[in-house]
């Protein structure tokens, strides 16, 4: 089978977790057949780089007709919505058959669903569609609170339309949170986020934690806009209560602005990009996840769970996870208030209590999150292709 997989993520590197779900499925993809990795990102030579092999990789830079009244008029509603028609012909894209020599695909694998708003590659064969995010979860979390009324009325239009067209010419997909399955289609499948899973060398019961940290992208903007809301409401009331505990900072390619704040703030501490993270939630008592906007679910979240560190969350940070890790606190604590984290905080302090949340966590990931329930959904539909 000849896999023609799109993606605006590089499927080779593993960081973050986008990164970590485009890898696993790349990966998981290669059971088939050939995978002919089709990669666009705005930083590459415009004549793209080829990078043979058993699974051949090109990655290139699209081209937008910016001169264009087809550009103009797509690029007017963001303005307004922040809502990107991407209708018509703007977007200079390479057809993927002649980069790869004229190869013949058996399907097409999107990593989400703007791929297919900038071209038609259903006509190349049968398209799948890894949405991840649902995006009206997306738009209703991120841009539809600072947009008036109307605007967000019609942003929530050109949303729907816009994803039904799609759903409407592909062939099923995945969402990473179960619960959104049912609003795209038949053959939409759950398809969770796996996290990272510590090595053999991880000390799991580290003596002497107290302190905490958090890891994301931080220029994606429910991160940092949740990072530095959690600063404002939640970190100083904590702190004058325990400044004795040190907040970490993990992540690359901050905005200045917000290194400078986080700097200027009294026990926090911005690390930026750390190689080995395994070190980092060796040390610390718990992890933070101030997440109150995006989509999906936070791999963060589950990554802190495999790691046996209970993540102190914001509800939306636990969004999609079983009702009784939430209820039952298996190693997820939400907290809606300063007082609420204060209180989560000194409850993890016992050691007895807090070994047990880390052990019930640990468990929901080796029974739920594991790569064969990854391959598994992968498989159910492929198979349902053929």
């Amino acid at each position: 089978m000849n896999i023609l997989f799109v993606t605006p993520i590089d499927p080779y590197k593993n960081k973050s977790g986008a990164e970590q779900r485009t890898r696993l499925l790349w990966e998981s993809l290669t059971r088939y057949g050939k995978v002919f990795s089709f990669f666009y990102d705005w930083n590459s030579p415009p004549n793209g780089e080829m990078t043979e092999g058993d699974h051949p990789f090109f990655r290139f830079c699209p081209q937008f007709k910016k001169n264009s009244i087809g550009y103009k008029a797509n690029c007017l509603p963001k303005y307004v919505t922040g809502v990107l028609l991407n209708i018509g012909n703007f977007t200079v894209f390479p057809n993927p058959s002649i980069v790869f020599n004229c190869t013949h695909f058996d399907i097409v694998v999107s990593r989400y669903i703007n791929p297919l708003f900038l071209y038609k590659f259903w006509d190349l064969a049968p398209v799948v569609i890894d949405i991840d995010d649902a995006p009206m979860q997306v738009f209703e979390t991120t841009q539809s609170p600072h947009l008036r009324f109307p605007f967000r009325q019609l942003g929530r239009l050109l949303i729907r339309w816009k994803t039904n067209s799609v759903f409407k010419k592909s062939r099923g997909g995945w969402l990473s949170n179960k619960e959104q399955t049912g609003f795209c289609g038949s053959n939409y499948h759950y398809l969770p986020n796996i996290p990272n899973r510590p090595s053999v060398f991880y000390i799991e019961n580290y003596e002497n934690r107290k302190n905490l940290f958090t890891v994301s992208s931080m220029r994606y903007s429910p991160n940092r806009e949740g990072i530095n809301r959690f600063l404002n409401e939640i970190w100083p009331v904590f702190h004058a209560k325990h400044p004795e505990v040190k907040y970490y900072l993990v992540g690359c390619n901050a905005f200045e602005e917000d290194i400078k704040v986080w700097k200027n703030t009294e026990g926090v501490d911005y690390l930026g990009f750390v190689d080995n993270l395994e070190l980092l939630y060796q040390g610390i008592l718990a992890t933070v996840v101030p997440v109150y906007s995006g989509g999906g679910t936070c791999i963060k979240t589950l990554e802190s769970m495999a790691f046996s560190r209970t993540c102190l969350s914001s509800e939306f940070g636990a969004r999609g996870l079983p009702e009784d890790v939430i209820s039952d606190k298996k190693g997820v604590i939400i907290y809606k208030s300063a007082d609420d984290f204060i209180e989560s905080y000194e409850t993890i302090l016992n050691r007895d209590y807090r070994e047990r949340i880390e052990k019930l966590g640990s468990e929901v990931i080796n029974q739920h999150y594991s790569k064969e329930a990854f391959h598994k959904s992968i498989d159910k539909l492929i198979s349902s292709l053929e």
